[in-house]
């Protein structure tokens, strides 16, 4: 009877994470644009120095300009979609962090005001952190993988932040005029030879070397967090490769080169992502040279990480067979 309750509980939990027989209220699968963190930057403080030493990271009338831009140019897809793009300006929350989530139909993305004021944070670097949230929402696959499968709307850490470059900052910076902001900036040498030598047009040459800029920004904030003393550059790419994708946020480096690599990749911003074939809309290796997620945290074949897909992910097999009354859809449940 005890192992019946156990199982049954377990079941209950099920219904309400994976949506059957019900709906949940909060799916929260985005925990964070950093790992958890005890960082805080209220409103006023200078005392931090981050690794590029900038004087407050930005203002509020920079982030709120942020947020709208964000706001109008996915408003719409995200209404298609069958949602309502929800942005909370959290500018008095002091939390050095960002995250996504979906309450019903509610699209919703939580842009602290700690992060947007580290000192490493310019405006290039908060755009890429809100288009890293919208990632969450519309990056496509590689999905957040689930022990129990389904139910997974978002997209993991590294395909969100490849979404911010390879999508949503060039929409977001193709607004500005960049031939007349780059010139106040120091360009890194190899991105600006890139660029060019992947966009025939200047103004998709200007925007990747912005891209650039965001990338920096955000990747001298990881080094700052975790205390590494290594600067992250785009000329010393991380060589690992993953022998199953990695859901989780990826090392500073690592991340640093997804940026590079999507601001980097010619495919349309207009070519559609997929929820299913990460190739869709992509660069995609062994087909292109440059410009596919990086492999420090992808893994192509097999897709995807997480567990399920046929084994019992409780550990107890007997337990999985009374849930697998209740609820035979379940990946485990098939033989």
């Amino acid at each position: 009877m005890r192992r019946l309750n156990k199982a049954l509980l377990l079941a209950s939990g099920l219904s309400l994470g994976l949506g059957i027989g019900g709906h949940a209220s909060v799916t929260k699968l985005c925990n964070g644009f950093l790992p958890p963190n005890e960082m805080k930057i209220p409103v006023g403080d200078h005392s931090h120095i981050g690794k590029s030493k900038n004087a407050a990271g930005i203002t509020e009338a920079q982030y709120n300009a942020i947020m709208d831009r964000i706001q109008k140019l996915y408003a719409d897809v995200v209404k298609a979609k069958g949602g309502k793009l929800v942005i909370n300006r959290l500018w008095s929350d002091a939390t050095v962090n960002s995250s996504a989530e979906q309450q019903g139909t509610n699209w919703v993305i939580n842009m602290y005001g700690g992060i947007a004021r580290h000192p490493d944070i310019t405006v290039e670097g908060e755009a890429l952190v809100a288009c890293h949230e919208m990632g969450h929402h519309l990056g496509g696959a590689p999905k957040i993988s689930s022990p129990f499968g389904g139910g997974a709307w978002a997209t993991n850490e590294g395909g969100a932040d490849y979404f911010a470059t390879l999508k949503c900052l060039r929409e977001f910076f193709a607004q500005d005029d960049n031939g007349t902001i780059l010139p106040s900036m120091t360009i890194d040498p190899l991105a600006k030879k890139d660029c060019a030598a992947q966009f025939a047009d200047v103004g998709d040459q200007n925007i990747c070397m912005r891209i650039s800029k965001s990338a920096e920004s955000v990747s001298y904030l990881f080094q700052d967090l975790s205390q590494q003393t290594t600067r992250p550059k785009f000329d010393t790419p991380d060589t690992t490769e993953v022998a199953r994708t990695n859901d989780d946020h990826p090392a500073t480096q690592c991340r640093m080169d997804t940026y590079f690599g999507g601001s980097l990749c010619p495919v349309a911003v207009s070519a559609q992502l997929s929820d299913t074939d990460f190739k869709q809309g992509s660069c995609v290796q062994g087909t292109d040279p440059v410009g596919f997620r990086s492999r420090c945290w992808f893994q192509p074949e097999p897709q995807g990480g997480g567990t399920g897909g046929g084994t019992c992910p409780l550990g107890d097999q007997s337990l999985c067979d009374i849930i697998c009354q209740q609820f035979p859809q379940l990946p485990f449940c098939s033989k």
